[in-house]
This record gives structure tokens, C-alpha cells and sequence, in this order.
């Protein structure tokens, strides 16, 4: 994982392995955070060049973030993610 710097003012940044559940529940609830607005992810697979396997790679990582829209996104929350196609 890549360290993001974002200055900006409202706005808390925390990484974590979202394949790790526990982890990110772990993080949220130290911070007495149980939803949130946004959900943005920059995730990107190892690519290997095979067109096919690096779309399942993408759409893998897709899956893996699901359960933090399900879970943690606010009804009215957004939920950005990119797909390597």
C-alpha cells in the first residue's frame, strides 16, 4: 500500500488492508467511527499484461470492498472505485 497525503480541510485519511475485516473495524471503532460519507478507493491489482486476468484481479478487489458499503457507508454515502477493464 502506498501512503496518500491529502491536506485538506474536514477530511481524515486512513489506510488499511481492506481484505483484513477485522482491521478496518478495529481502526473505525478506535476512532468511535461507525459510518461515514465516502468510501473512496484507489485500489489497483499487480498487473501481469493479460487483459483478462488483470479485469478478474480488478473486479476481485471490487468484491473485497463490498461489505464496507454494506456496512459502514451512510444511506445517503458514495462509494468511488475504479475498474481495470
Amino acid at each position: 500500500m502506498k501512503v496518500v497525503t491529502l491536506n485538506l480541510p474536514g477530511l481524515v485519511t486512513y489506510q488499511q488492508d481492506v481484505t483484513d475485516q477485522v482491521k478496518v473495524r478495529e481502526l473505525l471503532g478506535e476512532q468511535g467511527i461507525t459510518q461515514v460519507d465516502l468510501i473512496q478507493s484507489d485500489m489497483a491489482p499487480n498487473t501481469t499484461g493479460i487483459k483478462d486476468l488483470d479485469a478478474m484481479r480488478s473486479m476481485g478487489l471490487i468484491q473485497d470492498t463490498l461489505w464496507m458499503y454494506k456496512e459502514i457507508l451512510k444511506p445517503e454515502g458514495k462509494f468511488v472505485i475504479k475498474v481495470f477493464m
